[in-house]
């Protein structure tokens, strides 16, 4: 059989399984695709859907996408918004561009 490769958190058994979806490759790349892949995990109680539901909540604004964290994030309004509820005027109302 094939070697394993380290990882941080255990062993990948085969040269394909640390290609990942976007043929991350071998060593550090694998290993970094991994770490990606379990940063943006999405579901009930993963870190996303946490923070997610804790901007929804600082703004009582949801989602555009709520099973897309970043497109929901990516131009910058509601981001403005989370800033504005933490810290009231931080961002003029005038600055924050929401038509789309």
């Amino acid at each position: 059989g094939e070697a394993a490769l380290p990882l941080a958190t255990g062993y990948l058994k085969t040269a394909e399984e640390a290609s990942g979806a976007r043929g991350a490759g071998f060593g550090m790349d694998a290993e970094l695709a991994a770490q990606r892949a379990e940063q943006y995990q999405q579901g009930a109680g993963s870190p996303t859907d946490q923070a997610r539901a804790w901007i929804e909540a600082l703004t009582g604004e949801a989602f555009s996408q709520p099973d897309d964290f970043h497109a929901s994030l990516k131009d910058g309004v509601l981001l403005c918004k989370t800033i504005n509820a933490i810290v009231p005027g931080t961002i003029p109302a005038k600055a924050i561009n929401s038509s789309k």
